[in-house]
């Protein structure tokens, strides 16, 4: 699995429940949620992540920006992200 040191507490539990994934498409979504918490950690009261912080209107904030950073679509369309 791979998980870094600096991950926190609730994305280790992420990573963890995806074990039985294909380790690419683990990768990929944990590349994916490390943005959106680096992200959110440039916020007022994002850092350090905690699960609650997780919105829809801050996850939806992440994605205008990975839009307005010229992201492509698929990358803004990860399943991470859908309901």
């Amino acid at each position: 699995m791979p998980v870094r040191p600096s991950d926190p507490p609730a994305l280790i539990a992420f990573a963890t429940a995806l074990a039985y994934r294909d380790p690419k498409t683990v990768r990929a979504y944990l590349t994916t949620v490390r943005g959106l918490v680096a992200w959110l950690a440039d916020h007022p009261g994002g850092d350090p992540f905690r699960p609650d912080l997780l919105t829809t209107t801050v996850v939806q904030g992440y994605l205008d920006s990975l839009a307005a950073a010229g992201r492509a679509p698929r990358t803004r369309s990860r399943p991470v992200f859908r309901s």
